[in-house]
């Protein structure tokens, strides 16, 4: 067989959803490839298109409908190199990964999660004893962001007025 097996190798992981490809010449006339696709992990949510992301933070192709997939969303212009990161995020708080609707990743490897559509601002650090108080929250009515950046000194709450004055007024 005259194929030159190391260019094959490489255009097949060239390829957006293959992470490795093994290839081997058998005698007389036969080349074995196995493919190793790539793991999704998340929905890469950027310039208001959807894409899939590996567990490794690679984007894997544009998809139509997100809501077809049952994976976490992810945005923010560091989200595929601090991917791991977000799994260590999500592999810590295994109580709120389910709610979690959507993960915002910053660039200094702070994150912001939405849960019940609330927006949960996290800290750098003490990342652990802030998600704790996540909980207290998530059940409160108007509520649309909670700040744990300070929590030890303050925790910053921003309620939606406007149906707050609508629900008073019935």
């Amino acid at each position: 067989i005259e194929y030159d097996i190391v260019n094959i190798k490489n255009s097949l992981e060239e390829l957006s959803w293959v992470n490795k490809a093994f290839i081997r010449k058998t005698l007389p006339n036969k080349i074995i490839i196995n493919i190793e696709e790539h793991k999704e992990f998340a929905i890469f949510n950027k310039n208001e298109k959807n894409f899939l992301l590996s567990q490794e933070g690679k984007i894997i192709h544009e998809i139509r409908n997100s809501k077809a997939y049952k994976l976490i969303n992810i945005e923010g212009n560091f989200a595929t190199q601090n991917i791991d990161e977000v799994k260590k995020f999500l592999s810590n708080n295994r109580e709120l990964e389910e709610q979690i609707s959507k993960i915002i990743v910053h660039s200094d490897n702070r994150l912001d999660v939405i849960i019940n559509n609330i927006l949960f601002k996290l800290p750098n650090k003490n990342t652990k004893e802030a998600t704790s108080k996540i909980l207290r929250f998530t059940n409160v009515k108007n509520l649309k962001m909670v700040d744990l950046r300070f929590f030890e000194k303050k925790i910053f709450l921003k309620i939606d007025t406007k149906k707050m004055a609508l629900k008073n007024k019935k």
